[in-house]
């Protein structure tokens, strides 16, 4: 750029046009989940010789960062995957604790009354009948508890591995676009213009990792080209640069016990 005042008026001109669009597009996204707020970094450019001094030259667009902390963001995803790991233990704590506190289909009642039948005996040993009732009720007891296994066993577990397979198409489909935005980053800081990072893409990549976190603890490693691996339980890999390993029931079984 050709220097004095034009020049250096020219080089303000270009950055609070950078600005103006960076502040506009911050604007156009703030209802937008997942984005990070941008900001314009700018530095001067290098001045005009002139006798033993440099004369100023304006300024150009260094950066266009954003708000972003690695730190916090890895915190959040941590403490999203315990939030949610507490939550599904208690959820299925909760419904087997319904299912044997039931008035109804639980097991108190029943144990109330073979405990009478047991009273029954202990004050009138001699008398049959109530030898009789005591042993129905015994029998009414444990029927309860295998129709309570049975229960569990085909309602409960089955809904929780119904569950699983849900969580396991889930997260295929993310890593699925978690690899797919890795290889567009990877092109983008390759050929993209003046090498600066491709914010959206990152925000995108950003916001599948946060969901993934609330399906299953992540942990991630960032590449030098951009791209992202991503690791599960002991080391299994979910993702690495743009290639997706698909997970399995059996993978997740594994994982979560």
């Amino acid at each position: 750029m050709a220097g004095g005042i034009l020049g250096t008026g020219v080089s303000g001109l270009a950055a609070a046009q950078y600005g103006l669009d960076t502040t506009g597009h911050n604007i156009a996204n703030v209802n937008t989940e997942g984005y990070s707020r941008q900001r314009v970094e700018t530095v001067s450019t290098v001045g005009n010789a002139f006798r033993s001094t440099f004369l100023g030259n304006g300024t150009q667009l260094s950066a266009i960062e954003r708000t972003f902390n690695e730190y916090n963001f890895k915190e959040v995803m941590f403490n999203s995957s315990q939030f949610e790991y507490n939550n599904t233990n208690y959820v299925n704590a909760s419904r087997i604790d319904n299912l044997l506190a039931d008035p109804d289909t639980g097991i108190t009642v029943t144990f109330e009354e073979m405990f009478d039948g047991i009273n029954g005996i202990v004050e009138e040993p001699t008398i049959i009948s109530a030898r009789n009732v005591l042993i129905g009720r015994s029998e009414t007891v444990a029927n309860r508890f295998n129709t309570l296994f049975e229960e569990v066993g085909l309602q409960h577990l089955g809904a929780i591995n119904e569950e699983i397979q849900t969580s396991v198409l889930e997260i295929n489909s993310m890593t699925e676009e978690i690899a797919f935005l890795n290889t567009k980053i990877q092109v983008e800081n390759a050929v993209g213009s003046q090498g600066f990072p491709p914010n959206d893409l990152l925000d995108k990549r950003d916001l599948l990792l946060k969901r993934l976190s609330e399906k299953i603890q992540v942990k991630t490693i960032e590449l030098q080209d951009g791209t992202m691996n991503v690791t599960v339980g002991q080391g299994i890999t979910l993702v690495t640069g743009g290639f997706q390993f698909r997970c399995r029931q059996k993978e997740m079984n594994l994982i979560v016990t």
